[in-house]
């Protein structure tokens, strides 16, 4: 229990970061109409949903995956491990790819940004699969949220991604009974 104490806290802290501070006085304005401030946030929003989504197409290799994270990025498994940085990322990225047959997609079910539109997230469930050496697939599921920040070019990065396994490792045939 105290893995999973020690793992929850920092996502408290980062919802508490996310939506109560001001990471920069560049917002929109107290004179901007509320229907143009809604534009703006739509519109992060949307780019903050594609990226997730371009993300999740790079899953063919473990150097396309990493690529979306900072370079001072955290990965975390509830009651896991906790990689950090981009070099840490790609290590631990290649060994799951390494698997035969491996394979990992998710969707996105929530959205959010700040009233910057400058730090966002995404959280969903995840799915990865690959072949056990007795040819059999293993396949995971789980909960995930990704903690997105604006780089300096202005494109979405994963600052914090932090992933909670579900049901375990369920074991499917590798053909399936009649």
């Amino acid at each position: 229990m105290k893995n999973l104490r020690l793992s929850i806290f920092p996502l408290g802290l980062l919802m508490i970061l996310l939506f109560g501070c001001d990471r920069s006085r560049s917002g929109p304005s107290d004179e901007t109409s509320p229907s143009a401030v809604d534009a703006l946030r739509e519109s992060a929003l949307q780019s903050l949903l594609e990226v997730d989504e371009a993300w999740d197409q790079s899953t063919s290799s473990a150097d396309s995956f990493a690529s979306f994270f900072t370079d001072d990025a955290l990965w975390l498994w509830v009651g896991g491990d906790r990689v950090n940085g981009m070099e840490e990322i790609h290590r631990v990225a290649r060994g799951g790819w390494a698997r035969q047959g491996f394979s990992l997609d998710w969707e996105p079910t929530s959205v959010g940004v700040n009233h910057t539109h400058d730090v966002g997230y995404t959280a969903g469930e995840w799915r990865s699969s690959y072949e056990g050496t007795d040819g059999v697939v293993n396949e995971r599921i789980g909960s995930y949220m990704a903690i997105w920040v604006k780089g300096e070019d202005g494109g979405w990065e994963v600052e914090i991604e932090i992933e909670f396994p579900g049901q375990g490792i369920f074991r499917q045939s590798e053909t399936p009974s009649p």
